[in-house]
């Protein structure tokens, strides 16, 4: 038998006490797995957390017109962001092409400049 223990002592507080036969809040009950919450929860449609939804009143007159002229102003930049798009890519077409004739033409210029430079040959008699 180990030492006494004071009653109200935090040891005797957390000695492990035996379960009372009989009482159902002792038992242990089996809880779900992970993937079993999961499929829990997936049974019902409208499970989970979920933002409220506001219903959708009628829009006034004027407040038609200003949506459409939003979507109108927005059409418009995603045409002219499309428009941008298309001119950088010729630009850069227009690069790359210039990139190929250049890296001939240095290739070119180099022959040309070896011909030159090469040594004359003179026959002296």
């Amino acid at each position: 038998m180990g030492p006494s223990r004071a009653p109200k002592s935090r040891a005797a507080k957390r000695a492990v006490t035996p379960p009372i036969e009989g009482t159902k809040s002792t038992e242990r009950v089996n809880t779900p797995t992970q993937k079993e919450k999961v499929a829990i929860l997936g049974l019902r449609g409208d499970a989970g957390i979920s933002k409220k939804k506001s219903r959708k009143k009628q829009l006034s007159t004027k407040q038609k017109q200003r949506k459409e002229a939003a979507m109108e102003k927005g059409e418009a930049a995603l045409e002219k962001l499309d428009h941008k798009r298309e001119e950088s890519k010729q630009r850069g077409r227009i690069v790359q092409a210039r990139r190929g004739n250049w890296s001939e033409l240095n290739e070119k210029i180099e022959v040309e400049l070896e011909q030159v430079t090469k040594p004359v040959e003179i026959d002296v008699k």
